[in-house]
Formats: structure tokens, C-alpha cells, sequence
């Protein structure tokens, strides 16, 4: 399948609590494209390298300056394969039921099964 490199920008902040962009290139498929995964796997590369993230954006997407100003040549390049499949562990429990999960940005459900502790959470289909 081929794939596609793509320029994302990632706001948030840098290891001193500081106003910040990371700036990272992803090689994804049309489908990863689709579906979002470049911007999932831009806040997490961004997220493993000391930043926290908190919004990302391709180079499709406003602020198109901050494309044009960047030197691309020296940024990371990585695959959305990289990106591990999240463990839910920051997930918070919600009061009307289930959780969000800030790691990968959905909302979960509590579903129950036969392991110690009786239930998991699962993305909800939204």
C-alpha cells in the first residue's frame, strides 16, 4: 500500500511548561490520512520526546505560516505504524458511566468479561 509523507505541526508545551510547536513529519496511507491516525501518531512522537502535547495539524490545516517558516529538512520523519496502540491508563472515569481517555482521545465504555477484574474499557462507537 503506498504511502504519503505529510508535515504536522503539534501545539503544546516544551519540557520547561513553555508555549511551544513540535514539528514532525509522518508517512501514513490515504486511509491513516482519513481516519486522522498522522495527527494521533505527530502528539505521541511529540509526547515521547518530552513534550505535552495538545493539538495537532497538517500541513492541509490553518495556521499555514507556521508551514512556511519551518526548515523541514531537520525534522523527525516517522510512521504511523510506530505509534503504539494506547493502554487507556490515563483514562478518568466519567460520572454518567464509562471514561475518556485523553491518551487517544475517545470516549470508553465499560464491558464486562472474565478477567480479574471482571470488565475493561473499550472505545464506545461514536
Amino acid at each position: 500500500m503506498s504511502t504519503k509523507l505529510i508535515k504536522c505541526v503539534v501545539a503544546g508545551s516544551n519540557a520547561n511548561g513553555e508555549p511551544d510547536f513540535w514539528f514532525v513529519i509522518v508517512r501514513a496511507t490515504q486511509q491513516q490520512y482519513d481516519s486522522g491516525e498522522h495527527y494521533k501518531a505527530a502528539k505521541a512522537h511529540a509526547d515521547d520526546n518530552g513534550f505535552e502535547s495538545s493539538l495537532a495539524y497538517d500541513e492541509n490545516d490553518p495556521p499555514k505560516p507556521l508551514f512556511e517558516m519551518f526548515k523541514w529538512d531537520t525534522a523527525d520523519t516517522i510512521d504511523v505504524e510506530e505509534v503504539e496502540p494506547c493502554s487507556h491508563e490515563a483514562a478518568t472515569m466519567k460520572k454518567e458511566g464509562g471514561a475518556y481517555c485523553p491518551g487517544c482521545e475517545k470516549h470508553l465504555k465499560e464491558v464486562k468479561d472474565d478477567g480479574p477484574e471482571g470488565w475493561h474499557l473499550e472505545p464506545e462507537d461514536v
